[in-house]
């Protein structure tokens, strides 16, 4: 991979790329309803789309250096990424010698550090970040405590660090583990899901919560306590742990709805024991059982996606494929995930090698505007929702160059911000 420093100081030297450019304001005149182009090719800002005498589409914006003194550009994997708009975000990082570091903006330019895991999570990684529906989490390859945001994400002074309870197994929620998913209920319940197993919780995370095994069938004795009988009855019941193990760890797993009657996590994938079919499994009861939904169209040597993203209960996407398997990338799409037999399609994605593996995936509000991103400059870009895919390595070469993409966040149709290896973080638009 070349060298970040070699290329940044050359482009700063000729002026080619600032360091961190503003992000455009509200009023620029594009509208973030738009899929960023029209049929005389104008891009919605009144020049003549190609912006060469304009800010330019995408721009580094730079990594800072934490009060702890560690150089955190160049060194740093930026893993997680979460926006509430196209300036006011969250972005979360692992870096493997010193722990990571989370960082927030207001302006979509400059970095404000909040805390790194060397100082405050004894160097946890941070895997990636969600919202929970009571706040967002950046989520930690520990069982607890959770890193939440009480108040604006983008503000530093709304993370704290919220314990998490114990279990009825007797488990503090303390060993090293990772977070997969975190989600409040509507009705002030909770879902944990962790190491493969799913917990649910009457409270919100505090010293004093009481988490209940609800879904391990691989942990001994399972989740739920007569899950044998239960599968002996009724064949269909996954048999697959919420979990997909590989390294380094996937920056998202699965969807949990806001009323949780929606819960959905790979089956059949890399290191996923049972005998699932490639696929889903989806809960419709709250993660009291979860049910096969196989894929169609797999083809030999392919196995289940590594990570399932979605906008809501129905619109969502999972994707497949490591260096190391018999088939290339993929990507599969529902927009009835939640019904009792929904539909799952497979997309078209670029002529690729067998080696792709992507990482991450994200889809605008608008569920037409999506990116894929991966290892060895891997970015793909849709705008039908998924049902085609081109390969949009291009756009960002030039200001980024070859680049193990792990994190993206679709803003809008027209605002993405993407991070990778080495401290890389990218916004911009298509």
């Amino acid at each position: 991979m070349r060298p970040r420093l070699d290329w940044i100081v050359l482009l700063l030297t000729l002026g080619a790329v600032p360091a961190c450019l503003p992000a455009e304001s509200a009023d620029s005149g594009d509208d973030p309803g738009e899929d960023g182009g029209d049929s005389d090719g104008d891009d919605g800002d009144g020049d003549d789309g190609d912006d060469g005498d304009d800010e330019p589409r995408f721009h580094l914006v730079d990594l800072v250096d934490t009060d702890d003194g560690v150089q955190r550009l160049g060194v740093d994997t930026v893993n997680g990424i979460r926006c509430a708009d196209a300036t006011h975000c969250a972005i979360a990082t692992r870096n493997f010698g010193d722990g990571g570091a989370l960082y927030v903006t207001a302006d979509g330019a400059a970095l404000e550090p909040v805390m790194t895991t060397r100082e405050r999570l004894g160097g946890a990684q941070f895997l990636g970040i969600d919202d929970t529906g009571q706040g967002w989490i950046a989520r930690i390859d520990r069982a607890g405590p959770f890193v939440m945001a009480a108040g604006d994400p983008s503000a530093a002074a709304s993370w704290s660090l919220v314990a998490v309870g114990a279990s009825d197994s007797g488990s503090d929620f303390t060993e090293l583990n990772s977070q997969e998913l975190v989600r409040a209920g509507s009705g002030g319940d909770w879902l944990y899901v962790y190491s493969g197993i799913a917990w649910h919780a009457a409270t919100a995370p505090g010293e004093t919560t009481a988490w209940t095994g609800q879904w391990s069938p691989g942990r001994l004795p399972p989740f739920p306590a007569d899950y044998d009988a239960r599968k002996e009855a009724d064949a269909t019941l996954c048999d697959s742990d919420p979990a997909v193990a590989i390294e380094p760890d996937m920056t998202h797993l699965g969807f949990a709805s806001a009323d949780l009657g929606a819960i959905l996590f790979p089956a059949g994938g890399r290191n996923q024991p049972g005998t699932d079919p490639p696929g889903v499994c989806v809960s419709h009861d709250r993660g009291v059982t979860f049910h096969q939904v196989a894929f169609p169209d797999l083809r030999a040597g392919e196995i289940g996606p590594l990570a399932v993203a979605c906008l809501d209960a129905d619109r969502c996407w999972a994707f497949g494929g490591v260096d190391f398997d018999g088939g290339p990338a993929y990507v599969y799409r529902s927009s009835d995930a939640s019904a009792a037999a929904p539909t799952w399609q497979r997309g078209a994605v670029p002529s690729q090698a067998d080696s792709d593996q992507p990482r991450a995936i994200s889809f605008a509000p608008d569920a037409l505007h999506g990116w894929l991103v991966g290892d060895d400059g891997l970015i793909w870009r849709t705008d039908d929702g998924g049902a085609t895919w081109a390969d949009a390595a291009g756009e960002l070469a030039a200001v980024a160059g070859m680049v193990d993409w792990t994190s993206v966040f679709a803003v809008a149709p027209d605002r993405v911000w993407l991070g990778g290896a080495d401290g890389v973080l990218v916004t911009g638009r298509p």
